[in-house]
C-alpha cells in the first residue's frame, strides 16, 4: 500500500516543539580543521627543527669561539703578570747598585767624603773628591731614572693587569651566556622532536579515524576537495555522463519545472562528466556544507555569478579556466559541454577544502536495523516522475517510465535515496527562478538496504551538513555506497 508524503512539511525549526531540538553536531569523517590544524603544526615543527639543526652547530662554534676567547685572554693576563714580575725584579738591580756604589764612595773615598758635614766643616773638597762625587751623582741619577721608568711601566702593567681581568671576566660571561643559549637550543629541539612526534601520532590516529568517505563511507578513499558539477537534465542532455562516478547527486528544480543536477565527486574519477550546465542559488547553498568545494558549471544570469563569487566554493567554468572542460561537436549546444575530475582537480583543486562527512555509515554487509521494507517510491519532482525499484541491492532509477543512463556505465543505481521535501523560494539572483529552502529542517524519507525509513531533516546553517534524523534524534546510517538526494515540495511522493 502506498504511503503519501505530508503536504505540510514545516522547514524552519519549531522552539515550542519538542521535536525540534537542535541535532547533535554532524559526525566529521574527515575533521577537515583538526587535520589542516596538525598538518600546519608539523609543518611548523619541522621547519623549526631544521633551523635548530643549523642553529646549532652555530651555537656550539660561538661557545668554542667563547672559550678560546677566555683561554686568550687568559695568556694574555699570565703574560702581564709575568712582565709585572719581571718589572719588580728590575727595580731590585738599580736600587742595589745605587746602594752598593753610595756604600763604596762613601767607606773607600777620602774621610772628607763620609759626609756632607765634614763637607762643610772641612771646606775643602779635592779632584779626586769631585770626580767621585760625580760618578756618586751619575751613578745615583741613573738609578733614579730607571726606577721612575719602571715605576711608570709599573703603573702601566698594572692597569693592563685589570682591564684584562674585566676582560676575562666579560669573556668567562660570553661563554655562559654562549652555552645557555646552545642548552636552550638543544633543549628547544628536544621539545621540538616530541612535539612533532606527537603532532605526527595525532594525525595518524585523525587518518585512522577517517578511513571511511565523508561521502560514501567506502574504505582507502583519497583525501581531497568535493567537486560540484551542475548537470543538463533536459531531454535532449540525456544519457549523461560521469553520473554513477558521483559520490552524491542532488536532483533540484529549477526554472519552468524541469530539474538539474548537481552532482558531487570525491571518492572516484571520472573521465567524462556532462553535459555541463549553468548555475543557480539552490546549489550555492547546497555546496556551502562540503567545506569549499570545487564548482563547476557553465555560467549564469549576472546575480547568480555575483553570488558565486562571494561564496565558499572555487568557482570554474569554460570562460574562466577553458582548459578544464571540452565541447563534443557531435551534440547539439547547450548541451555538449564536458568536463573531468582531473581537469577540475588540476584547474582549481589547490585552493579547495576536504569535505566534512556529510551523512553516517552503516558497515559494509551491515543490514539496516531501521525501517520497513519497500519495493520503491515514486517521487514528482518539476514536471518529472522519477522512481527508484530496489533489486535486491541497489535503486533503480528511472525518469518518466525511462531508466536513467550513464553513456559509460548504464543504469543508474544507487546505494540510497533520500527523499528531503523542501520549500522553494524566489531566487534572489532571478525573479523567474526557484530557490531550494535546505537550511531549516523537515521531513524526509531515507532509502536504504530495501527499507523506508521515516526522518526528520536538519540544518541550523548553510556550512553544515545536512542531517537526516530518526526519531530518537539519532542520524541514520546509510549503506555504504552512493546517495541520491532528492528535493520535491511536500507531499510530491509516495513509497510502496
Amino acid at each position: 500500500m502506498a504511503v503519501l508524503a505530508p503536504s505540510g512539511a514545516a522547514q524552519t525549526p519549531d522552539p515550542s516543539s519538542s521535536s525540534s531540538t537542535a541535532p547533535p553536531a554532524p559526525t566529521t569523517t574527515v575533521d577537515r580543521a583538526a587535520r589542516s590544524e596538525l598538518s600546519a603544526q608539523i609543518n611548523a615543527l619541522e621547519n623549526q627543527l631544521t633551523d635548530l639543526d643549523g642553529a646549532i652547530p652555530q651555537k656550539e662554534a660561538t661557545v668554542v669561539a667563547a672559550q678560546a676567547a677566555v683561554q686568550d685572554v687568559e695568556g694574555r693576563i699570565a703574560a702581564n703578570a709575568a712582565a709585572i714580575e719581571a718589572n719588580i725584579e728590575a727595580h731590585v738591580a738599580p736600587q742595589a747598585a745605587r746602594e752598593e756604589l753610595v756604600l763604596a764612595l762613601y767607606t773607600g773615598g777620602p774621610s772628607e767624603l763620609r759626609s756632607f758635614s765634614d763637607f762643610v766643616r772641612n771646606g775643602t773638597i779635592s779632584g779626586e773628591s769631585l770626580r767621585r762625587d760625580r760618578l756618586f751623582q751619575a751613578a745615583e741619577e741613573g738609578a733614579r731614572d730607571t726606577l721612575a721608568r719602571l715605576d711608570a711601566e709599573r703603573v702601566q702593567l698594572d692597569g693592563e693587569q685589570v682591564a684584562l681581568q674585566a676582560e676575562r671576566d666579560q669573556a668567562i660571561a660570553a661563554v655562559g651566556a654562549a652555552q645557555a643559549d646552545l642548552d636552550a637550543a638543544v633543549a628547544l629541539r628536544a621539545e621540538t622532536e616530541r612535539a612533532l612526534d606527537q603532532a605526527r601520532a595525532d594525525l595518524k590516529a585523525l587518518l585512522a579515524l577517517s578511513a571511511r568517505s565523508p561521502m560514501t563511507g567506502a574504505v582507502d578513499y583519497p583525501i581531497r576537495p568535493a567537486i560540484g558539477v551542475k548537470i543538463d537534465n533536459g531531454i535532449d542532455a540525456r544519457p549523461q555522463t560521469g553520473l554513477t562516478k558521483a559520490d552524491v547527486v542532488y536532483d533540484i528544480i529549477v526554472e519552468g519545472g524541469i530539474t538539474r543536477f548537481l552532482a558531487m565527486f570525491q571518492s572516484q574519477d571520472a573521465a567524462r562528466i556532462g553535459p555541463v550546465r549553468s548555475a543557480r542559488t539552490s546549489d550555492i547553498s547546497i555546496m556551502a556544507g562540503y567545506n569549499t568545494p570545487v564548482f563547476a558549471y557553465s555560467g549564469g544570469n549576472n546575480g547568480v555569478l555575483a553570488a558565486v563569487r562571494v561564496a565558499p566554493m572555487i568557482s570554474l567554468t569554460e570562460a574562466t579556466t577553458p582548459r578544464a572542460f571540452v565541447r563534443d561537436e557531435s551534440r547539439f549546444a547547450p548541451h555538449n559541454l564536458y568536463t573531468s575530475t582531473a581537469g577540475l582537480y588540476s584547474a582549481g583543486g589547490d585552493d579547495a577544502g576536504v569535505p566534512i562527512s556529510q551523512f553516517v555509515f552503516r558497515q559494509a554487509g551491515e543490514p539496516s536495523a531501521q525501517g520497513r521494507p519497500v519495493s520503491g517510491a515514486t517521487i514528482n519532482i518539476g514536471f518529472e516522475t522519477v522512481t527508484y525499484s530496489w533489486n535486491g541491492r541497489t535503486w533503480d532509477r528511472a525518469t518518466n517510465g525511462r531508466p536513467t543512463e550513464d553513456t559509460t556505465a548504464g543504469t543508474v543505481s544507487p546505494e540510497n535515496v533520500i527523499v528531503q521535501f523542501t520549500n522553494y523560494a524566489t531566487s534572489p539572483a532571478d525573479a523567474q527562478s526557484p530557490d531550494a529552502q535546505t537550511v531549516g529542517q523537515g521531513t524526509a524519507w531515507v532509502l536504504t538496504d530495501g527499507k523506508v525509513i521515516e526522518a526528520r531533516w536538519a540544518r541550523s546553517i548553510a556550512t553544515t551538513p545536512v542531517q537526516y534524523l530518526d526519531a530518537t534524534n539519532t542520524q541514520i546510517p546509510l549503506t555504504p555506497g552512493q546517495t541520491w538526494v532528492e528535493l520535491p515540495t511536500p507531499g510530491n511522493a509516495s513509497v510502496g
